[in-house]
């Protein structure tokens, strides 16, 4: 497992964004592999666990993929830990992506922090105040497929708290893209 630090939040990946990773995630997204999510759910739940998250102690909250997308890699993989006992937030989903696509393909193209911040401000957007604080567990893990600088999950975890969310502990990819996270 690989582990960084960005602006506050501790980012946690399984694996480095490489040819079979790629391959892997690409699939999924394109054919939506049940075995795939199974296999990679199941890998997130022991890292989850080496990290002392219990099922009943921790909360994910996925990071939406964008709104045309039929594939949902995150939410699939959000929603097969949910039968593992993790818990899901009360209001689905808890962030919205908005479906800005002129804008959306600068995002992948654009691979340093200040530039993307803007683009990924005007992309996700919380789906509505956040319920009382004493329904949430103690921990509360973001959940996403690709961290490339980390941008997205430091403004996701922003919006919560500003939403009223009691806190975010910390995010679990399944994949970071070594060359990029650092800018």
């Amino acid at each position: 497992m690989y582990e960084q630090h960005l602006n506050g939040l501790q980012i946690y990946s399984l694996f480095k964004y490489d040819d079979w990773v790629r391959r892997l995630i690409l699939t999924n997204k394109r054919n939506g592999s049940d075995l795939m999510v199974h296999w990679c759910a199941e890998r997130l739940e022991n890292a989850l666990r080496a990290l002392g998250c219990t099922p009943e102690s921790t909360q994910i909250v996925w990071i939406p993929s964008h709104p045309r997308s039929e594939i949902h890699i995150t939410e699939a993989l959000a929603l097969q830990l949910a039968t593992r006992g993790y818990r899901l937030p009360l209001r689905i989903p808890l962030i919205e992506a908005s479906g800005i696509l002129k804008k959306w393909p600068k995002l992948h193209q654009t691979t340093h922090r200040a530039q993307r911040a803007p683009l990924v401000a005007q992309r996700y957007r919380s789906s509505g105040p956040i319920s009382s604080p004493s329904v949430h567990p103690p921990t509360t893990v973001l959940l996403d497929d690709v961290c490339t600088t980390g941008t997205t999950l430091i403004h996701i975890k922003d919006l919560l708290l500003r939403s009223g969310f009691p806190a975010v502990t910390f995010a679990m990819t399944l994949a970071f893209t070594p060359d990029r996270h650092s800018k």
